[in-house]
């Protein structure tokens, strides 16, 4: 079964138990839960746990709200629907009709545990003291009529949450100011610290400024990429695309001679349009024809065994059947000359 927490310390004054309603919430007592669950006063208990709570409150209250003369009939062994005041609907506590009964003391902040409550009426008794705001709790009362509190003697402010229940008009019956909310004190600990905004203008400027430097590390990014590729053809040997201001030529091993070394110790003149034949001998058998230049000459069927063209340069000339046996041809030059057999 659930426990049903209230505002109330038990109290003894009379010999009866009773809560008191400055103290803070405290579990009904076993007994008041076991009263109510004797199937007498809450048929079918165990089908109706809501109903068993609220009851187990009342009979918790019910030394507080009778004061001493025990005017209330609550008890456990009368059914809950036949209590004095006391409205049920759907199985809960919906309606507490207890004005004028002489009920005197202080209002029990506990009845503020009864959930389903629509209505509450206190007045014209000699309750006193000061209004408690645990009964903001009943959400359900009604509004503007729904608590009824007139005609006894409280003191200080009426709880903002109980307006709309009490209405304008018993408000001004009360004549109790409403509670104006006690200000928060200010907080000793060191406060958080918060993001300070930025606004639209300092927002564009950075991001100008992050733009620029991008612009610049792509720049250093490029530079780097060329000076890399200069790095790279310079140790290749290979010229570089940009020209530098002052080029390094790149440093080769030294040869061992300082003069390039000739392909052959006999250079093949080439020829000119200005180059001028040499005198040559008689053409014919041994003829000594060496470094001769001729050119588009008819040598058809001609002897020349054992001539020497050395070096000699014959183009676009008839050679056809000519005749070169053991003639010498070191370095000789037969170009577009026809030498068909």
């Amino acid at each position: 079964m659930s426990m049903v927490a209230i505002s109330l310390l038990l109290t003894g004054a009379d010999g009866a138990t009773a809560f008191n309603a400055d103290a803070s919430a405290r579990a009904i007592p076993t007994q008041y839960t076991e009263q109510c669950s004797n199937g007498i006063v809450v048929p079918n208990p165990a089908n109706n746990p809501d109903l068993v709570a609220d009851c187990a409150t009342l009979l918790a209250l019910k030394g507080t709200l009778a004061g001493a003369s025990g005017n209330l009939n609550w008890s456990s062994d009368i059914r809950i629907s036949d209590w004095d005041g006391v409205t049920i609907e759907h199985n809960r506590v919906t309606r507490l009709s207890l004005q004028n009964r002489s009920l005197n003391g202080a209002i029990p902040a506990a009845l503020g545990n009864l959930a389903s409550l629509e209505a509450l009426d206190l007045s014209d008794n000699i309750l006193s003291g000061v209004i408690p705001s645990e009964l903001g709790n009943l959400s359900n009362l009604e509004r503007s009529g729904g608590l009824r509190l007139h005609g006894n003697q409280f003191t200080g402010c009426i709880p903002q949450s109980l307006r709309a229940p009490l209405g304008s008009a018993e408000i001004r019956r009360l004549g109790l100011p409403i509670c104006v909310a006690a200000p928060t004190p200010a907080s000793t600990s060191t406060p958080t610290p918060t993001a300070t905004p930025v606004s639209y203008d300092a927002l564009l400027t950075r991001l100008i400024a992050l733009e620029t430097q991008l612009a610049e590390l792509a720049d250093l990014k490029n530079q780097v990429s060329i000076l890399a590729t200069r790095v790279a053809n310079l140790e290749n040997g290979a010229g570089v695309g940009t020209t530098p201001a002052t080029p390094t030529p790149t440093p080769t091993a030294t040869p061992e001679t300082p003069t390039p070394t000739p392909e052959s110790t006999t250079p093949t003149p080439e020829p000119t349009a200005t180059s001028a034949p040499i005198p040559c001998s008689e053409i014919g058998p041994g003829a000594d024809l060496s470094g001769c230049v001729f050119n588009s000459v008819d040598w058809s069927e001609r002897n020349l065994a054992n001539a020497n063209l050395t070096g000699a340069i014959i183009t676009n000339s008839n050679l056809r059947k000519a005749i070169f046996t053991s003639a010498n041809l070191t370095n000789a030059n037969l170009k577009q000359s026809d030498m068909t057999d």
